[in-house]
């Protein structure tokens, strides 16, 4: 036996609307501001000899699926490999964001992690969850 439920003319337009995309508009430009956010922090928080490392981190959000993420790139710079290793071939861009993130051994010595991106997700954990809440409420 089928039943149908009344619903009120309100939440019958807060669910078109869902479907007609708004929602995801709605929370998009939250989204990138927090992923935007992240992004300085990490740059903020990046260890500074030459600047490419710096340079290197970006942000990026994608708005189909409502995702967003900060990365450290192969940073813009001439340098190459000399010669090659077990991870890279002789000629290869550098890519060091890794290792300077948690730490790595340089001959028989142990250089410690300067970790920058995962203590600015930590920074901008608040700042995610009232982002993120606010484009909730705005949605409905």
């Amino acid at each position: 036996m089928a039943r149908s439920i009344k619903m009120p003319e309100e939440a019958i337009r807060d669910l078109r609307k869902l479907a007609k995309g708004a929602l995801r508009d709605s929370i998009y430009p939250h989204l990138r501001a927090a992923t935007d956010a992240v992004r300085d922090e990490a740059k903020r928080l990046a260890p500074v000899k030459t600047g490419a490392l710096r340079e290197s981190i970006k942000a990026r959000t994608w708005k189909e699926d409502l995702s967003g993420v900060v990365y450290a790139d192969y940073p813009e710079t001439s340098r190459r490999t000399k010669r090659r290793t077990k991870k890279q071939r002789a000629g290869a861009r550098v890519y060091y964001a890794t290792a300077i993130e948690y730490g790595h051994k340089q001959g028989s010595k142990t250089v410690p992690a300067q970790p920058f991106l995962r203590p600015a997700v930590k920074a901008k954990q608040r700042l995610i969850r009232k982002e993120l809440t606010d484009a909730m409420k705005e949605a409905l």
